[in-house]
């Protein structure tokens, strides 16, 4: 029921975080059947020499980061 968003940048990266108070893709509920959304960023931003983070919160929730570099001029 609630989602939070953040957007960061500073001259070395940006990022984005989302996170809300569900209960995470399909495949975190245990059914396996998540699809290939999360595999998918994850490539593109090691792609880009990035990370990204996603898992279940300990107190409920899920957590969605990715950061990237910025490139210099």
């Amino acid at each position: 029921s609630h989602c939070t968003l953040t957007i960061s940048s500073s001259l070395a990266d940006a990022g984005v975080e989302v996170v809300d108070d569900g209960v995470g893709p399909v495949a975190a509920r245990g059914n396996g059947s998540a699809g290939h959304g999360l595999e998918g960023l994850a490539e593109r931003a090691r792609g880009l020499n990035g990370l990204i983070e996603a898992g279940l919160r300990p107190g409920g929730g899920y957590r969605l980061a990715v950061t990237v570099p910025v490139p210099r001029s």
